[in-house]
């Protein structure tokens, strides 16, 4: 579980450090926002792996097509 955590939690600073060095570079905006949706999915899935012994579930509340909170359940 922890081995896991620290994992992803790696992999999450690796496209953080890419962030830091191409953030300037207007000529590829998508890798920018590519890179800032992989390292928050990284450091949820590290959320998630830490969490997993309670075995409690997380749940995205989606309204008029935005996603606009996330709850344990």
């Amino acid at each position: 579980m922890v081995k896991m955590f620290v994992e992803w939690m790696k992999a999450a600073n690796d496209d953080l450090i890419l962030l830091n060095d191409i953030k300037n570079n207007e000529q590829i905006t998508n890798l920018t926002a590519f890179h800032s949706q992989q390292a928050v999915e990284k450091t949820l899935k590290a959320v998630l792996e830490y969490r997993r012994e309670e075995k409690r579930y997380l749940r995205c509340i989606k309204y008029n097509h935005w996603w606009i909170r996330w709850e344990w359940i």
